[in-house]
């Protein structure tokens, strides 16, 4: 789906006027951004600074549902 989605968007932008393309370090970010660069005749610079964060268990669930779950608040973290 994320393949289908990151085609999607570079159809989307074909034809735009884009000065650069900036992508998380993450390889799966970089994957996604591929299509798109290349419609845009753009190469997408990796920045540690965008990088996803990994929440381990935590990850999909609310903050607001994190206490209730696992007995910390995501807010203290």
């Amino acid at each position: 789906l994320g393949e289908q989605q990151a085609h999607k968007t570079a159809d989307y932008l074909r034809g735009q006027a884009v000065d650069a393309l900036f992508v998380s370090s993450m390889r799966r970010a970089r994957a996604t951004v591929k299509p798109i660069g290349a419609v845009l005749g753009l190469e997408a610079v990796p920045l540690d600074e965008i990088r996803e964060v990994d929440f381990g268990d935590w990850t999909g669930f609310h903050w607001n549902e994190i206490e209730p779950r696992f007995g910390v608040s995501a807010f203290a973290w």
